[in-house]
């Protein structure tokens, strides 16, 4: 993610699906969103990728990986503008994220959470061999939260393009992964 990108940080966090599975992060303005991104940046227990097309370098999602104090392991989370939806773009991305993540972080396991009502979002967390673990209350609510072991992961046959886009403007890295 970048500081330019406060434009589309703006407008994913006030999507109506990203305030009403994820929750209202209060991004009011631009300002907010460039405020946000600053604090995210500047935070070493989280990460966020940014989802773009590769044909028009169109942001279109997030990817995080964040370490939260209520979770065992760190959290792997998604979310993608609406008009982007069912288009396969995040379960690629996903692929090709936690396949990235499985070969060059020590940790053997990686949860996520969903809120229950989210069933798209689950029912992608199991497609990419997440298995559910147990229920939390967390902001007067209740989540799911599952867990993803990496020899599950790495088990299954992928193959994807991942774009990589690294801090530097017009910077990108391109690599395909076979499993």
């Amino acid at each position: 993610m970048l500081p330019t990108d406060d434009k589309f940080i703006f407008e994913l966090l006030n999507s109506s699906d990203f305030i009403k599975y994820i929750g209202d992060r209060n991004i009011r303005t631009l300002n907010d969103a460039k405020l946000y991104i600053n604090k995210i940046l500047n935070n070493e227990s989280i990460e966020y990728s940014v989802i773009e097309k590769i044909d028009s370098s169109t942001p279109i999602g997030i990817l995080s990986y964040i370490k939260r104090d209520y979770l065992d392991f760190f959290d792997f989370g998604f979310a993608l503008l609406p008009n982007f939806y069912k288009k396969g773009y995040v379960t690629e991305a996903s692929i090709a994220y936690l396949k990235y993540f499985f070969n060059n972080k020590s940790n053997l396991s990686i949860a996520a959470i969903s809120k229950n009502k989210n069933k798209p979002s689950i029912k992608l967390l199991e497609r990419l061999e997440f298995e559910f673990s147990k229920e939390i209350k967390y902001e007067k609510e209740i989540w799911k939260v599952f867990i993803l072991k990496k020899k599950n992961f790495l088990a299954k046959p992928y193959a994807y393009l991942l774009l990589l886009r690294h801090p530097e403007p017009h910077y990108y890295t391109y690599l395909f992964l076979w499993k």
